[in-house]
């Protein structure tokens, strides 16, 4: 059936595809690999004191650290570290000195022990040590209203203490790290490296979706065995999001020298000012009586996000709890179909990790203008069931718009479906996203209508599907039109290469014909009967019918794996619809026969005949034809040519006298690779044979009336009634041709 496809047609090389630059501008967002990496040795020490007093001699107590944290039920938490450092040659009992927490208003907040500080007490000569305290203080109260009084304990006081110096924290301190520096900061009793690698934030509707790639690395000789860390994003306006980790875990040990990568993902009101944005790493500490708070151990200002072009190819990364993985968009086409249209996406999937990983359950949706959702049906192609490090997998997302519909931009959301029934999705859900689950964002690609036209290779090239277990290699050979007298079929012949292992089935396919009108013609596929052997070729004969002069040397083939109800289809289905388009240039038909007929070639057969002879009783008025021939077949070529004929043609030069001979084509699957002399009557057998035809017409002595010359033509028949012919040669009567 004759369709039309309302798109401009199109040929366009692989190599000017591959040139034409990027896609439109995404929401996919990062800081800039390569900037942060150039100043990846700017390495901040430990945070410096931020004051001390005097108890005696070189002996001094110094404030080292503080922070502000959100209580659980209301109020804050201020958490601070006193270092006390014995520079003398006796030990120092810290239980002589105490301190107490007062605001610039005179208010006093009492101070506690960390739990795990309590038993600590005696300070060595020549050594120092950490005491870390927490108090609870009131919403309104910041760092820099707070003063810090030291008080040794003395009981010829009336108030048995004794002030010895006060330390209060200046209005401009902060734990924040400089963009493009790493931290020094003891984490596991070791010291720690810390920083920042990258950073990229993609957004949907409603939330941003920040992946922050972080990196640890111990400096220290011994290791680390990390404690329950809290990664948390902290906005401009103080709002404190908690992110997911993949890469560590508070049993992870890094070793020395070793480091660690870590991802980190969240999801951020889309309400938020998307500058300012901080990272906070914290300790869970336990305070006792079941009481935890999180101790600040540093902070990094985050890079401006800025954006960039998604181009096709492109890598990007997501992070779940179980990993992290690579995608890629590699393609988003709109194809035609019956009185639809299809919208592909192919997306590649990618463990860029050293541990093997589950395949997510990926779903999402197509947006078109920011307006129109367009449900998708996820197909993976790939047998597979898991991704080794380093592996890749393709998955396809499909849906199907009017064809009449216009549009300019069209957005494709990644999400993940989880097993739960908890939450709903952050984003608008998509045709996959019904029953129970909770749908998360991954990232979101953005694309431009005018570059999803499909490329077209040029006559003679070869493309690939790469799934695992499928892959395949599709090229076109040749184009041939068979006429009729109603109409023209016409016919191009695919060769699909075996790319994998194992013997493997061609996938069921789709094809059609799209002329430079844009008009569409449905190609009907042969089905093939057995499987491709590794290295093997088949050969696919793609028909359909056009209307008598219809040219095809400015028509296009489109092919695409068949698709039914959201997965490959199988030999016996019916497609409703196709993915991982590829398109090819027809190469030109060869349409003047050829006069050689010891080289006739109708791939993936070749024919040779020789001692070409006629004899003839003019009495009984029979004739005798007879031929030489040897017949071969590309034995690793599979084929379906089961209603495929030569048809070999007798006909006078005065045209008075025809005749034709259907002979059947006879592979050595078939044959058992041989034939008997003789020819096996009206099938050409594989290897080197005679055949004889015999002709009886009393009245053919009066219709020979020159008997000098005919014409020996060789046709391949299609189908009853449809022929081309590829052989003619003029011979003489009676004669024995060589």
């Amino acid at each position: 059936m004759k369709q039309r496809w309302k798109y401009p047609f199109a040929v366009m090389t692989l190599a000017a595809v591959l040139t034409t630059g990027t896609a439109m501008p995404s929401h996919v967002m990062a800081d800039g690999a390569k900037d942060t990496a150039a100043i990846e040795e700017v390495v901040a020490g430990e945070l410096p004191s931020i004051g001390s007093i005097s108890i005696g001699g070189n002996n001094t107590i110094e404030l080292k650290q503080a922070s502000l944290s959100n209580a659980a039920e209301s109020g804050r938490i201020v958490t601070f570290t006193l270092t006390v450092n014995n520079q003398g040659n006796n030990e120092i009992q810290f239980i002589d000195y105490w301190v107490r927490l007062k605001s610039s208003s005179g208010t006093s907040f009492p101070v506690t022990l960390f739990a795990a500080d309590k038993d600590k007490n005696r300070i060595p000569a020549k050594s120092s040590m950490d005491f870390r305290f927490y108090a609870k203080v009131n919403d309104k109260t910041n760092l820099e209203d707070l003063s810090f009084n030291f008080i040794q304990w003395d009981f010829s006081r009336s108030d048995f203490e004794k002030p010895i110096g006060s330390v209060a924290i200046p209005k401009d301190y902060s734990l924040l790290t400089a963009v493009g520096s790493k931290r020094m900061a003891t984490i596991g009793n070791e010291p720690m490296k810390n920083g920042i690698k990258r950073v990229s934030v993609s957004k949907n509707d409603t939330h941003f979706l920040p992946t922050i790639y972080f990196e640890m690395e111990n400096t220290g000789k011994r290791g680390a065995k990390l404690p329950e860390l809290q990664f948390n994003l902290r906005t401009a306006e103080g709002l404190l999001y908690p992110l997911n980790v993949s890469g560590i875990d508070k049993e992870t040990v890094i070793n020395p020298l070793v480091k660690k990568e870590v991802t980190l993902t969240g999801s951020i009101p889309i309400d938020v000012n998307e500058s300012g944005w901080q990272l906070q790493i914290a300790e869970t500490v336990d305070l006792g009586n079941n009481q935890t708070v999180q101790v600040p151990i540093a902070e990094f200002i985050l890079p401006d996000s800025t954006k960039e072009e998604v181009s096709v190819g492109r890598d990007y990364e997501f992070s779940n709890e179980d990993g992290t993985y690579g995608i890629r968009l590699e393609e988003l086409k709109r194809l035609p179909w019956e009185d639809e249209d299809l919208l592909t996406a192919q997306v590649t999937l990618k463990n860029n990790g050293t541990q093997s990983l589950s395949i997510p359950n990926l779903t999402g949706y197509f947006k078109l203008d920011d307006a129109v959702t367009v449900d998708a049906t996820i197909i993976r192609g790939d047998k597979v069931i898991g991704l080794q490090p380093g592996q890749e997998i393709t998955v396809q997302y499909l849906g199907k718009i009017p064809y009449t519909y216009d549009f300019s931009d069209v957005k494709l959301y990644v999400q993940e479906k989880k097993e739960t029934s908890q939450q709903p999705a952050p984003g608008v859900p998509g045709g996959d996203n019904s029953g129970g689950g909770k749908v998360e964002d991954l990232i979101q690609f953005v694309h431009n209508s005018d570059m999803m036209v499909v490329p077209a290779v040029g006559s003679g090239q070869k493309q690939k599907i790469d799934d695992v277990g499928r892959k395949a290699q599709y090229s076109v050979r040749e184009v041939h039109t068979f006429t009729g007298k109603t109409g023209n079929i016409v016919v191009a012949l695919v060769e699909v290469e075996n790319l994998e292992k194992r013997f493997n089935e061609v996938s069921k396919l789709v094809a059609h014909f799209v002329n430079p009108d844009g008009e569409v013609y449905p190609l009907n596929i042969s089905e093939l009967k057995s499987k491709v052997s590794p290295g093997g070729k088949a050969l696919l004969h793609l028909s359909g019918v056009l209307p008598q002069g219809a040219e095809t040397n400015d028509m296009q083939l489109f092919i695409g794996q068949a698709v039914k109800e959201g997965k490959l289809a199988g030999k016996e289905d019916v497609p409703d619809a196709y993915i991982q388009p590829l398109a090819f240039a027809l190469p030109l038909e060869k349409s003047e026969p050829s006069d050689d007929l010891r080289n006739i070639e109708f791939f993936p057969y070749t024919l040779s005949m020789k001692n070409i002879g006629t004899t003839m009783n003019f009495l009984s008025g029979d004739l005798k034809f007879s031929f030489d021939y040897e017949f071969g077949k590309d034995i690793l070529v599979v084929s379906n040519t089961e209603n495929h004929k030569l048809v070999i043609e007798i006909e006078d030069s005065d045209g008075k006298f025809q005749h034709a001979q259907e002979f059947s084509l006879e592979s050595s699957a078939e044959s058992g690779g041989g034939g008997q002399p003789g020819g096996g009557g009206n099938t050409l057998q594989l290897g080197s044979h005679t055949a004889v035809v015999n002709i009886n017409d009393p009245e053919l002595v009066f219709k020979l009336e020159s008997l000098d010359k005919y014409k020996l033509n060789v046709y391949y028949q299609f189908q009853p009634g449809q022929r081309k012919l590829i052989t003619s040669k003029e011979l003489k009567w009676f004669y024995t041709a060589d």
